[in-house]
């Protein structure tokens, strides 16, 4: 790959196929949390209740992991501020992407806190992605 640093936080990327890849990856995550919501919002409460061990009323369990997700986002959107004072954007993207995976994890582990924790902290790395994603694309576009 073919780049060229041309400032402190500008890098343009010689490849037009790289940098369209790049932009098509990016936009494309935005579906990530359209997919979050509708992933558990589809799945019986039952279901989830007797496979995650649950042991709260089944619509407060309901209500729980359908808006916790949302309210990590927000969390995730107003704090995105301090992830890129500590790290640049492609890194944070990076750091953003491996807490997605724990997330994952967490959610496949069958007992009642993690699925809790799990979506929170998908929540969260949604929020973040959606506010560091359009800053690296616009940092990417040539001029």
């Amino acid at each position: 790959m073919n780049i060229e640093i041309l400032g402190q936080n500008e890098i343009r990327y010689k490849s037009r196929i790289t940098m369209s890849l790049m932009g098509l990856v990016i936009c494309i995550s935005g579906v990530m949390f359209g997919y979050g919501l509708t992933e558990i919002s589809t799945i019986p409460i039952k279901i989830l209740t007797k496979e995650y061990h649950i042991t709260i009323r089944s619509s407060l369990a309901q209500a729980i992991l359908i808006g916790i997700m949302p309210f990590g986002g927000i969390f995730g959107a107003l704090s995105f501020n301090l992830l890129l004072k500590w790290f640049r954007r492609r890194t944070s993207i990076f750091f953003i992407s491996v807490w997605m995976v724990i997330s994952t994890i967490l959610m496949e582990i069958n007992t009642e806190y993690t699925i809790f924790i799990g979506r929170f902290l998908e929540g969260v790395c949604i929020g973040l992605y959606v506010s560091v994603g359009p800053i690296y694309l616009r940092e990417i576009v040539a001029k």
